[in-house]
């Protein structure tokens, strides 16, 4: 499990190293443009979507990587 407050800082660095904004961001993973907004204000989010939120991040990392490989 992962605590609110790690949720926070793993969003926020994710927005740093991509340079997404955070209304794409929320549009891409829950198709909700406040939906970071509403994290950092304190908006509690379940596991099931900490965890869907997760992957996102890592599977766009991931294929960022790819892409950047081909090059």
């Amino acid at each position: 499990m992962i605590t609110n407050e790690e949720f926070k800082k793993e969003i926020t660095d994710f927005l740093a190293q991509t340079g997404m904004s955070p209304t794409i961001f929320g549009k891409k993973v829950k198709k909700d443009p406040s939906f970071y907004c509403r994290v950092m204000k304190g908006q509690e989010v379940k596991e099931e979507g900490k965890r869907k939120v997760l992957e996102f991040m890592k599977s766009f990392l991931s294929e960022r990587e790819k892409r950047h490989e081909k090059d």
